[in-house]
């Protein structure tokens, strides 16, 4: 199988910025970063990007360059795309994570995220309760629950729904969507 092209960090954030707003995820501990001295330590920092900011930004070929305004004061942040490790874009919520890029810190991160959320092996999963339908008989699956309702049948026979399903005096509602032209 023929690997396919890999899209650069560069072209990637041409085109999510294109849509709108960018997050991209950084170690600011990495070399060539620029950032405010109070987040220089930091290997998650996290800066939103936009051409609709009011400082100027440019792309350049191994980094971007954006004045970016913290707590009202503007910086001129430049960031290598050997720093950047996730990117998102707040328009259409497509995210790209970078793993070879992650610090150790992100990954534990990620792994402990995964970890609560599935459990070590994963979560554990129910088998479904199935039911065969004969004719409106009801007829039980191996190791079913015995809750089962009866399904179809003719007219005055219990269909399944609710009580009060129907509309007024028992006469079956009118569907909800319309299309309308």
């Amino acid at each position: 199988m023929a690997d396919r092209p890999r899209t650069s960090k560069r072209e990637l954030l041409l085109r999510l910025l294109d849509a709108g707003k960018v997050m991209v995820q950084l170690d600011a501990r990495r070399e060539g970063v620029v950032v405010p001295e109070h987040l220089t330590g930091q290997s998650d920092l996290k800066l939103n990007l936009s051409y609709r900011f009011a400082g100027p930004m440019t792309v350049e070929a191994d980094r971007v360059c954006a004045e970016l305004s913290f707590s009202g004061h503007p910086f001129l942040c430049e960031v290598p795309f050997s720093a950047i490790y996730a990117m998102v874009s707040h328009t259409t919520h497509d995210f790209y994570f970078f793993p070879t890029e992650a610090p150790a810190e992100a990954l534990a991160a990620v792994a402990e995220w995964m970890e609560a959320e599935h459990g070590a092996g994963g979560p554990p999963r129910q088998r479904p309760r199935l039911e065969a339908i004969d004719g409106g008989r009801l007829q039980e699956a191996p190791g079913g629950s015995g809750a089962g309702r009866r399904v179809g049948g003719s007219a005055g026979e219990d269909s399944g729904a609710p009580e009060g399903a129907g509309g007024p005096k028992g006469r079956p509602r009118a569907p909800h969507l319309r299309l309308l032209k």
